[in-house]
């Protein structure tokens, strides 16, 4: 199995819902298990929301793109946008996850899913885009 589809988007528009079906519907197309299909959603989701909240200060304007690959045993994706700079495969960015949740400083948390959830992940800064790519391994698992 070799599929791949891919959608590009304004930032500006808050596109996360139509992200999320086009993320699930590719899923779905590919016969990915729910399980798998839950994690990579909210990987996706959560850069889509950064990039929103951090990445478009006042005024700024950028654009979103997403591809994503299945092939056997893996799926492929490659998240790209127009935001501020930001990689977040940078050293010290993680928070902490020891203590009690009142403890711990807001924010981070993203990055934790996306190392979790993902593996052999590469980020760089291109010709105006940030451009992080990454891949699920699709191991069988029931849970979510």
């Amino acid at each position: 199995m070799d599929a791949s589809r891919h959608i590009e988007f304004d930032l500006g528009t808050n596109p996360v819902a139509a992200i999320a079906r086009f993320v699930e519907d590719f899923c779905a197309a590919t016969a990915m298990d729910r399980a798998h299909t839950l994690k990579l959603a909210l990987v996706v989701e959560e850069l889509v929301t950064n990039t929103i909240n951090h990445g478009m200060p006042a005024g700024r304007e950028a654009q979103g793109r997403l591809w994503l690959r299945r092939d056997v045993g893996r799926c492929e994706v490659l998240y790209e946008d127009t935001g501020i700079p930001f990689n977040p495969l940078a050293e010290g960015l993680r928070a902490p996850l020891e203590g009690g949740v009142h403890a711990r400083p807001v924010g981070g948390l993203g990055l934790h899913l996306l190392d979790e959830i993902t593996d052999e992940r590469r980020y760089e800064f291109r010709n105006g885009w940030n451009r992080l790519s990454f891949t699920v391994h699709l191991r069988r698992e029931s849970a979510a």
